[in-house]
């Protein structure tokens, strides 16, 4: 699991949500990171920028809440 994620993994933890739910809905925002990912490198850009595209384009942790 990405570390940026761990602040949204316990925020949602925090707030009630079930363990098992946490572990998939994080498991599938990584899934979605890499996808974007790939699709950057694919666009050409290096591994850095791609990563950085990314996350600009997935959110901050209060977006995907």
């Amino acid at each position: 699991m990405q570390a940026q994620f761990n602040q949204l993994r316990n925020q949602l933890l925090r707030g009630g949500v079930a363990p098992r739910h946490v572990t998939r809905y994080l498991r599938e925002l990584t899934e979605h990171l890499e996808d974007l990912v790939a699709e950057e490198k694919l666009a050409g850009r290096d591994c850095e920028t791609a990563e950085t595209s990314a996350w600009a384009r997935l959110g901050d942790a209060d977006s995907v809440l």
